[in-house]
């Protein structure tokens, strides 16, 4: 059966972040969603007698199948640490502006 299929899929997702999207028997996006660990969050649509609203479960009777996109949030991050600083330096003067703009209105 295609639900036990699915299942198995999202039995075998990472438990990383990540992106997922699911499709229709045409292949058409149906649906995309994020998740913090995504083998938790799609293995919560083929759950057996799980209580889904009426909206869910009839986007949940026409995924034909779904694939997704792992997120390396900690390489983001580490991309962000070494921009270069004057980066930083003009978001900092942005926020004095700001606060120079707030005591000019007051």
């Amino acid at each position: 059966m295609l639900l036990d299929k699915l299942r198995e899929k999202a039995n075998t997702l990472p438990l990383t972040p990540g992106v997922y999207i699911m499709r229709n028997k045409q292949g058409d996006v149906i649906y995309v969603g994020k998740a913090v660990s995504l083998k938790n969050r799609v293995r919560q649509y083929f759950q057996a007698g799980k209580d889904h609203r009426p909206k869910v479960r009839a986007m949940v009777s026409h995924i034909e199948d779904f694939e997704t996109i792992n997120a390396e949030l900690k390489q983001y991050s580490e991309d962000l640490a070494s921009r270069p600083q004057i980066v930083v330096a003009n978001k900092t003067d942005l926020l004095l502006e700001r606060e120079q703009l707030d005591a000019f209105r007051a």
